[in-house]
This record gives C-alpha cells, sequence and structure tokens, in this order.
C-alpha cells in the first residue's frame, strides 16, 4: 500500500504539470533497482478526462472502479498492467486516470490500447482531451 502511495503521489506532481498546461509530453527512461531485483521498464499511460456536464462524479468514479478497472488488467508477453490509478482533481469535473505498465524486457506497453477498449463506453462520461506517455526514468524509497 505504501509502494501504491508513494508512485501515487509522484504521479500526482507530474500529471498536474499536464493538467495546468494542457500538453502532451514524454520523458524516456528506464527504472533502474539495484539488488536481485530486475531492471524493467514501467510506462505510465496519463489520459487526461473531462466528465459531461449531466455526469455526476460519483458515477464515474464508481463505473470507472468497477467496470473499467477489473477488464483493464491485462498481461501478455511483451508486459502487464502495473496497477491503474484514478485522480480527481479539486473541480471534481476534471480526472487522470493512470495505467502503469510494466515492461520487463522493454515491449510494447498496450496504455493506449487499454483506452480504445473502453473508449465508447467512457465517452458516456466524458471526454479524454489529452495522453502523455512517460518512461520511468528512477525510483527511490524512503527507505534506508
Amino acid at each position: 500500500m505504501k509502494e501504491i502511495v508513494r508512485r501515487a503521489t509522484r504521479l500526482l506532481s507530474l500529471a498536474l504539470f499536464s493538467i495546468g498546461c494542457f500538453t502532451v509530453s514524454a520523458a524516456i527512461g528506464q527504472e533502474q533497482k539495484t539488488g536481485d531485483q530486475d531492471k524493467s521498464t514501467r510506462i505510465y499511460g496519463v489520459h487526461r478526462i473531462v466528465l459531461r456536464e449531466s455526469v455526476k462524479p460519483g458515477d464515474f468514479e464508481k463505473f470507472m472502479t468497477e467496470q473499467v478497472f477489473p477488464g483493464a488488467k491485462v498481461t501478455t508477453r511483451s508486459g502487464w498492467v502495473d496497477s491503474l490509478i484514478l485522480l480527481r482533481s479539486e473541480g471534481d469535473r476534471e480526472y487522470l486516470w493512470i495505467i502503469v505498465w510494466k515492461a520487463p524486457y522493454g515491449g510494447r506497453d498496450r496504455v493506449e490500447d487499454i483506452y480504445a477498449d473502453v473508449r465508447e463506453k467512457l465517452e458516456a462520461f466524458g471526454i479524454r482531451t489529452s495522453f502523455t506517455r512517460l518512461l520511468e526514468a528512477g525510483v527511490t524509497t524512503g527507505k534506508p
């Protein structure tokens, strides 16, 4: 749980920049770990979604967590969904849907394909206004 909170906090600071500037950018890197952990690429697909005026935020959140998230847990030979995160802005109408894809061999990610699979249903709730693909450049934890 601490790992998820740490990642979400880090992503929130990166993703809020995208919301404020309305830009699509990419950073290139590779996760670096030490010891017995593997070197893997972790790709963050950040989808910015603005709700339609007729949609209640609670209905959208329920749709995402109960219908989209369970179906988005994809595993292929080139990687898998490591985590799914839904962040809401303070104004309740803008969301960031973050798909974290882990590619142990640097393979093709599916962060856009997962969106495409649910696009039609999701557009009943809101509109994706931007997409950003970020590759993790490094990780640190609070552990000594």
